[in-house]
């Protein structure tokens, strides 16, 4: 199996590790972005845009990781 990064909300902060299962003291990469919640009047529902925004973070600082992410929760 390839590394990936693992988002997962922590509070009300995204947190995107690399590798996967590896804490933030072995991590190589971590980038933390606040819940960005958009209401769309037009299509009547909110997305959270935080999950993505922490994993670009993390790939524009780092751009030796360009793997897919995992994460148990969609918006």
């Amino acid at each position: 199996m390839r590394d990936l990064i693992h988002v997962y909300l922590d509070g009300n902060q995204w947190c995107a590790i690399y590798p996967m299962y590896s804490d933030l003291m072995d991590c190589k990469a971590v980038e933390f972005s606040p819940k960005n919640i958009i209401y769309n009047e037009h299509l009547g529902r909110s997305r959270d845009y935080g999950m993505r925004a922490a994993v670009e973070k993390l790939r524009e600082n780092n751009p030796d990781i360009q793997t897919s992410f995992y994460t148990e929760h969609w918006d």
